[in-house]
């Protein structure tokens, strides 16, 4: 009995939870076969085929004819198979879609305004006096300011012939002077309204500040209705258009509902009164001078004499800090309050940099960085940090005279005049400050040390030890300096449209100098790059100069027939490109013992002046030299950087040093193109024999070298050449053209033996470039260095 109580006593919890479990599994199975899948319910629904009426029905009556009509159901149910009607389908639209025309600018779509319309009430009388002033003044914030005059006699042609270069006018031919401002109102609304979100109208006798206009419409919200200007009677409510009046867009568009009953109700003889009138019925507005926490600031300068009132008036905060100065009778005072107010602009903006300055030293500490964050000088990005030491950006050392280690060839080298004016900018700049500190106990004896660091993010930094002598001491010290030259601001160079599309007219010069292996390297190259493509060969004509002395030795003949060999060879197998597109022209210049006397620039010079004329006047020259190799990238650079009228291109190759000491003694053949490598080759500075131009500009500089020398006019006759000057120096002569010198990493020089620099005929200038390439083109330092130990016992032998 104990046994029985303490199972009871551990069960009877668990007992009533098991039989739940059983009866409910019990009752699922019973259940499940009366399931309907659409409806659960359906099993105690009397009408449902499975109720438990027709279930007893079938229990009882197997044989019974309803038991057949429901079975016969479930049959019928079971072998349904569906039916896809597609009579119709799919439905096409009744209306086909239209074409979704998008506008041609962002701007529009995103219905994008210009921030300020200025629209000016003048006169015919006054717009040669006033209109290029205003409109230079003005158009510097404003996109559009337009002049409106009344004027019945005066046609299209006269007013052409009577308004200023540059300055939109626009005329009505009404002699109704009270009009006018609505004959202005209106042309704003039908032309304008949609593409400006302020408007500002203002008479030709009103001197306006443009950036303090620009300042006030930049902290103004376009969702409210603004009428504002200067209420001149305390008694009035209505703006004066003599100091200016400011309209929102919204205020014009209800005006332009109301505008005939505007111009019947304009019985005022001042046309301040009448647009108040229009804005008052119109849009309910009155006049306000303030707006989103904005005032403005007017002054009226009746009787008004700038000489002798500007020195009372420094101290008027009202006249400082005005937005218009109006009732001007002379130019010449326009012009003097401009000027004041320049200098006022920019001692605010002094004063707000000084006010920025200090916030940002009292802030710096409590930044997550500390007081670390804090950058001489303050506003200027931080320096690079340079992540490995190959990015570690490195500091010029220069004294007075020179400077030392400018580039990775140089060590030492005279400071350009450039270089020289920065300096002494920099210096006195710098005892401008030292002496206004120091109540000018300063002067300066001498630069000890020169730092300088080009970062391309903040700008130039100096560093810079003085010695000056100490006025109060009487005697020499030391000082250290900081300077920073800041870059300036982006600008965008607008410059004429260019295309890939124009022929390139390739010259390239043999010469006695050459060799065989020179030309067969020229010609494999060009066939590879060229004239295996079709589409690059189509754009480029080949001109093959030789020049020769008057009596060619039997070597120098072999060279010559093996160019002509060349020549036709490519010309037969390229025939259908040559005879049609891409033509091989051959042209020899016989020149009295070239090889012996006469320059680089000589033979350019020699070699242009002769080509010139066989090229169309508009053709795009490129001279290189027979060790280019190049590809189509450089061709379309070529095309893009050569700008006819505007600019000539110099580009700077890829030169590759001497074979024989770059690659190693065992190897049997070198690579089939130059890889651009440190170890490899150098982008050469010196050289000034790769140039594109076009032929007017060539021509064009002629002629202004010709006029400059006071020469003969029949410029056929005179010989540039005669004067030792190269192309560089003849472009440099040409003020209309820039010149544009950069490296390009798809022009690449093969090495080439260059022969004698010292020539009797070469200017000291070219003298030394030829022996600064002479120099560079062996190798770099190490390479030299090793061929020279490798080779030592074969030069002591010799």
């Amino acid at each position: 009995m104990a046994r029985y109580n303490q199972f009871y006593y551990n069960t009877r919890y668990v007992l009533p939870v098991m039989i739940g479990i059983i009866v409910g599994f019990a009752l699922s199975l019973l259940c499940a076969p009366f399931y309907d899948c659409d409806n659960n319910l359906e099993i105690f629904d009397s009408n449902s085929r499975f109720s438990f009426n027709r279930i007893k029905k079938l229990a009882r009556f197997d044989d019974s004819p309803f038991r057949n009509e429901v079975l016969q159901q479930q049959k019928l149910a079971d072998d349904f198979e569906p039916r896809i009607n597609l009579q119709g389908k799919p439905k096409h639209p009744s209306k086909t879609p239209g074409k979704i025309f998008r506008p041609r600018y962002a701007s529009i779509e995103l219905n994008i305004r210009y921030k300020l319309f200025i629209g000016i009430i003048s006169t015919t009388r006054m717009l040669t006096d006033f209109s290029i002033f205003l409109n230079q003044t003005l158009s510097a914030v404003s996109k559009k300011v337009t002049f409106f005059v009344n004027n019945a006699e005066m046609n299209e042609k006269l007013l052409l012939e009577t308004t200023p270069p540059g300055v939109n006018v626009v005329n009505f031919n009404d002699d109704r002077d009270f009009l006018l401002p609505f004959h202005s109102l209106k042309y704003v609304i039908d032309n304008y309204v949609e593409e400006f979100d302020w408007f500002y109208f203002v008479t030709d006798t009103t001197f306006v500040r443009p950036q303090k206009l620009l300042d006030l419409v930049n902290h103004l919200s376009m969702s409210q209705d603004l009428y504002m200007g200067n209420v001149v009677n305390k008694h009035s409510i209505y703006c004066s258009l003599t100091s200016g009046i400011l309209f929102s867009s919204s205020v014009l568009v209800k005006i332009s509902s109301k505008m005939e009953w505007c111009t019947k109700n304009s019985y005022s003889d001042d046309a301040s009164d009448n647009i108040g009138r229009c804005v008052l019925h119109s849009a309910n507005l009155a006049c306000s001078n303030s707006a989103n926490g904005r005032k403005t600031v007017y002054f009226s300068s009746r009787n008004f004499d700038f000489d002798n009132s500007i020195d009372q008036l420094i101290y008027t905060p009202n006249f400082n800090q005005s937005l218009t100065v109006y009732r001007i009778k002379d130019l010449e005072t326009m012009k003097k309050l401009k000027l004041y107010f320049n200098v006022v602009e920019m001692d605010e903006i002094e004063k707000e940099i000084e006010k920025i300055e200090k916030n940002i030293m009292e802030t710096a500490c409590d930044t997550p960085e500390g007081c670390d964050s804090l950058i001489w000088p303050l506003g200027v990005p931080a320096p690079h940090k340079p992540t490995s030491r190959h990015e570690v950006i490195r500091y010029d050392y220069f004294n007075l005279t020179h400077l030392y280690f400018g580039t990775d060839f140089d060590v030492i080298t005279e400071l350009p005049e450039s270089y020289k004016n920065d300096i002494n900018e920099l210096l006195e700049f710098s005892m401008n400050n030292l002496n206004k500190k120091y109540s000018n106990r300063y002067q300066f004896k001498g630069l000890i040390n020169g730092y300088k660091q080009l970062d391309p993010t903040r700008g130039s930094y100096y560093i810079m030890d003085l010695l000056l002598f100490d006025s109060f001491q009487k005697a020499l010290i030391h000082k250290r300096i900081n300077l920073m030259r800041q870059l300036g601001l982006l600008e965008i160079m607008p410059m004429p449209y260019v295309t890939e599309s124009q022929k390139i007219n390739l010259i390239i010069t043999f010469s006695t100098e050459n060799n065989y292996q020179d030309v067969l390297r020229f010609f494999e190259s060009y066939q590879d790059f060229v004239l295996e493509i079709k589409e690059i060969a189509e754009k480029v004509n080949l001109f093959v100069i030789y020049l020769m002395n008057d009596a060619l030795s039997v070597q120098e003949k072999e060279i010559y027939n093996f160019i002509q060999f060349k020549i036709r060879e490519l010309s037969q197998k390229y025939s259908s490109l040559v005879e049609t597109t891409s033509r091989i022209l051959e042209i020899n210049i016989l020149i009295a013992n070239f090889s012996l006397y006469h320059s680089e620039s000589y033979k350019q010079m020699t070699v242009i002046e002769y080509v010139s004329r066989k090229i169309d006047q508009d053709g795009l020259i490129l001279m290189a030299l027979p060790c280019v190799e190049f590809k189509s990238e450089f061709l379309n650079r070529v095309r893009l950087s050569t700008i006819k009228k505007n600019q000539v291109f110099f580009p700077i190759p890829f030169s590759e040093y001497m074979p024989s000491v770059i690659y190693p003694s065992n190897m049997t053949y070198f690579p089939s193109e130059v890889e651009i490598n440190k170890n490899i080759g150098y982008f050469n500075t010196h050289t000034y024999d790769f140039v594109s131009f076009y032929n007017s500009d060539y021509k064009e500089s002629r002629d202004v070298f010709i006029s400059k020398k006071n020469l003969s006019s029949q410029n056929n006759s005179v010989k540039l050449y005669k004067f030792g000057l190269d192309l560089y120096d003849l472009f440099k002569q040409n003020k209309n053209l820039n010149i544009l010198r950069a490296t390009d990493q798809a022009l690449k020089c093969r090495w080439f033996l260059m022969k004698n620099c010292d020539k009797p005929r070469v200017s000291e200038q070219e003298r030394q470039r030829c022996f600064s390439q002479k120099e560079n083109s062996l190798g770099t330092k190490s390479q030299l260095a090793i061929h020279l130990m490798k080779n030592y016992g074969q030069i002591n032998k010799n």
